[in-house]
């Protein structure tokens, strides 16, 4: 067994004196062809490993809002959810509604499924619950969300 020094985390990567300043400067110098900064990405103090990742099949972990089930192909959900290859009603709000939930079981991060618009049919007798038939990429699944929503991340 390897025995690895336990990680000390620090919220000092997150302080900024003058966090609205900061926001302003970058509105106002912001040029569409100037280079991005991504170091930060790569020298943050956050190590995965010890962190409690929990991974979240968002259409099967909670029903936060009965009223996005049946989405645009009412054929697609299983009201019932005896059939795996259909959705069964999960959504963000579901998983919103259970973050005490999550945080009181020790988790310190979520790993969804992706959440973008999918294709609206089945294939081989089952929808898209899975997140991996994105049909548009700057839009969230309906199903997902509100009716009254705006799905586009536009």
């Amino acid at each position: 067994m390897v025995n690895t020094s336990r990680f000390q985390a620090s919220n000092a990567q997150y302080d900024i004196e003058n966090p609205q300043a900061e926001v302003e400067v970058i509105v106002e110098n912001s040029d569409s062809d100037a280079d991005i900064d991504l170091e930060f990405i790569y020298t943050r103090d956050i190590e995965f490993r010890q962190e409690t990742i929990y991974f979240i099949v968002v259409d099967r972990f909670h029903d936060g809002n009965p009223k996005n089930n049946k989405g645009f192909n009412s054929e697609l959900y299983d009201p019932d959810r005896k059939e795996w290859g259909k959705y069964w009603g999960g959504d963000l709000q579901g998983i919103i509604d259970k973050l005490d939930y999550l945080k009181n079981m020790g988790v310190t991060a979520i790993w969804l499924t992706p959440l973008f618009e999918q294709v609206e049919e089945l294939f081989i007798e089952s929808a898209a619950i899975h997140g991996y038939w994105t049909k548009d990429f700057k839009r969230l699944n309906p199903r997902y969300i509100a009716p009254d929503d705006e799905p586009s991340l536009n």
